[in-house]
């Protein structure tokens, strides 16, 4: 009788959504005939403002667009005005001068309808890495985003590197109303001792976007400070969660932390440990692929009306191996706070465990990468995750709904995506060799449940007769996907698990922080950088060579002449006329060559680069006095063993112009030019 109802509960749950689709949410570019294969759509953040929906994703399609040599923005974005039943691809959200945008999105609303986005920036011509903050200037017809705002770190110009950034904002109307929270870690110079530090920056101003001073959360770290979310109460009350990891690569200790703050992110209390685990590897690959991956806490709050039996009750969700080294390597975790982040529940499995009374995963497979979501209306948990659970070879994956309506007693899990599909990594150059993505993202709010993931349904398909076309034919191909499920309002009020729960277990108090954090100002909040100047962006030094003949003739010519340089070509587009280089190897040494003194601290011993060439053919008359113009563009990257989260393949730095003007040098050689 128990199973019975709990199978009618099951098709109870299911009935709770209206109809949905997967909508893939960025341009098709698996069958694209000039992008080579910078058709990577991976790493995404959502955002909803009423029928308004944002995506952001990671994208390497400006490289494939303008030359690897040559990109400026691996931030890019789609939205969506009904809802999230279609999608537009908006594009890159630009950068500025000589600054590069490398990705990472955060995006979120505030209530005057304006949209935040934030990404990893750098630039090279200073050798400072910056969090950078786009801030829309357009929302409808078409959502259009301005230049980004650097925030910078107490190391951002001295080598150090400012990584995985996610931004909150205050939607309350109360005394901190719109202000914008920020943090991230930042790593230190490769070869230099220590380890990445949690950091955040408040707005002092939105209008224009400027930040205060950036405050470290906790102590100089001994181990690494990683995966830093902010949320916002209801009340205004900011917290901050991330995970310290002991190691990177294999499966070691870790915890949990968060600090809190009610005075706008000025000071921040003393630190809480939220859970003690066993963080998975950092590789989840399966049958010879690799796939890189972290043990992030992701950090909701419960904002119900006051009077509500969950209002203001925190919840994390984790990855983290389940007590041993054996499979299943990876399965997602869940602890809760019903007062204020001062003690914590013993976590639980609510992916395979015994709280998970419908749909458990019944398979030693892996289950991770979790974003968490509540309701403000109902205070219904949501977790979206990848799983792998459907494929008895553990590698096909499927996005999975973990779903709880009862403060997280009693868990449901059911598939969440339409289908599953199989990785695929390594074959775009621009990103690591193992790079499928960091997270995924989830938001419940009073209309629905809206997921957005990375997915390799999309096959390589190279048209016939392409220039430039994606390979291996039928290699999955990474995008950004979404689904919206609109609850139905009476089913979601009365759904409850409950009754079903085989064990609930114990509550556990694991460390506890001050009643009114913000009067015991610890040593950990008295570390503000000074407010450094605002960075300012400066055009980019460019190579040039005129050339008297018509672009099309000169294009054919730069063709041959790569490929006689035994280089491979990755685009060969005569429309556009553009060709641009695979990744070039430099030796340690003509790495040192190749870059500005500045740069050159950036590279340790014994480290290696890679660069990437580009060559634009412009008109550059008409007529009789047909001419080109050939502009000559590289990206240069440290290969570095660190462990950095940047979707990158390594770390840009300034080219000294040594490798353009060769290129120049031998093009006009090649054109017969004095």
């Amino acid at each position: 009788m128990i199973r019975q109802r709990a199978v009618m509960l099951l098709l109870t749950l299911y009935g709770t959504f209206s109809l949905a689709q997967d909508v893939q949410v960025n341009s098709r570019d698996n069958d694209a005939p000039n992008l080579s294969n910078y058709t990577t759509e991976s790493e995404t953040s959502v955002a909803r403002s009423g029928s308004l929906i944002v995506v952001g994703y990671n994208t390497s399609r400006q490289a494939g667009l303008v030359g690897a040599g040559a990109f400026t923005s691996l931030s890019g974005y789609a939205y969506s005005t009904d809802g999230g039943l279609s999608f537009v691809d908006g594009g890159f959200v630009p950068a500025s001068g000589t600054f590069i945008l490398q990705g990472d999105p955060t995006l979120g609303f505030d209530n005057a309808g304006n949209l935040y986005y934030g990404s990893l920036l750098e630039n090279p011509n200073s050798n400072c890495s910056y969090v950078g903050i786009s801030k829309s200037t357009s929302t409808s017809p078409s959502v259009v985003f301005g230049e980004p705002v650097a925030i910078s770190g107490p190391g951002s110009c001295s080598g150090f590197f400012e990584d995985k950034e996610f931004l909150a904002i205050d939607t309350t109307g109360g005394r901190f109303n719109s202000r914008v929270y920020v943090a991230w870690s930042e790593f230190p110079p490769e070869g230099q001792v220590g380890n990445p530090q949690a950091l955040l920056a408040a707005s002092t101003s939105t209008s224009p976007l400027v930040f205060g001073p950036t405050i470290a959360l906790a102590p100089s770290p001994s181990s690494f400070q990683h995966g830093t979310v902010p949320i916002v109460g209801r009340d205004g009350t900011v917290y901050v969660a991330w995970s310290t990891l002991t190691s990177f690569s294999t499966a070691a200790a870790a915890t949990i932390n968060l600090v809190k703050s009610t005075n706008g992110g000025s000071t921040f209390g003393n630190l809480v440990t939220v859970a003690a685990f066993t963080s998975t590897v950092g590789d989840l690959g399966s049958g010879g692929m690799s796939l890189r991956t972290r043990s992030f806490p992701y950090l909701a709050v419960d904002n119900t009306a006051p009077g509500s039996g969950t209002h203001n009750n925190l919840y994390v969700v984790f990855q983290g191996q389940p007590g041993s080294t054996s499979s299943p390597r990876s399965e997602i975790l869940f602890t809760s706070s019903t007062d204020g982040g001062a003690t914590w529940s013993t976590p639980r499995n609510i992916s395979s465990g015994p709280a998970v009374t419908v749909g458990a995963d019944t398979t030693n497979n892996d289950n991770w990468m979790p974003s968490i979501s509540v309701s403000p209306t109902t205070g219904h948990i949501r977790v979206l995750f990848y799983s792998r659970r459907e494929d008895p070879t553990n590698q096909k994956i499927r996005v999975y709904e973990a779903g709880s309506n009862d403060a997280g007693q009693t868990w449901y899990n059911r598939p969440f995506s339409a289908k599953s599909f199989t990785p695929a990594v390594g074959y775009d150059q621009l990103l690591f060799a193992n790079y499928m993505g960091d997270y995924l993202y989830a938001i419940a709010d009073s209309d629905g449940l809206i997921g957005t993931w990375g997915d390799g349904r999309n096959l390589c398909t190279p048209p016939a007769g392409a220039q430039a076309p994606c390979g291996p034919s039928g290699r999955p191909d990474q995008d950004a996907w979404a689904r919206t499920e609109k609850y139905s309002a009476e089913s979601d009020l009365t759904a409850s698990l409950k009754e079903y729960v085989t064990g609930v277990g114990p509550s556990l108090s694991m460390g506890k922080g001050p009643t009114t954090p913000e009067q015991q100002t610890s040593t950990q909040t008295s570390k503000e950088t000074a407010k450094p100047a605002a960075p300012q962006p400066t055009p980019p030094k460019q190579f040039q060579l005129a050339v008297p003949m018509a672009p099309a003739t000169v294009h054919r010519s730069l063709a041959a002449y790569v490929a006689s340089q035994g280089l491979t070509l990755l685009q060969n587009d005569p429309e556009k006329r553009l060709i641009s280089s695979s990744a070039i190897p430099l030796s340690h040494d003509q790495l040192l060559q190749s870059i500005t003194q500045s740069a050159q601290k950036l590279v340790s011993e014994n480290a290696v680069g890679k660069y990437f060439v580009t060559f634009k053919t412009t008109n550059a008359g008409a007529g009789a006095a047909a001419s080109a113009q050939v502009t000559v563009s590289t990206r240069i990257l440290i290969v570095t063993s660190q462990d950095l989260d940047s979707p990158l393949g390594g770390r840009i730095v300034t080219s000294n112009g040594a490798l353009e003007q060769k290129q120049l040098n031998a093009l006009s050689s090649l054109f017969e030019l004095k």
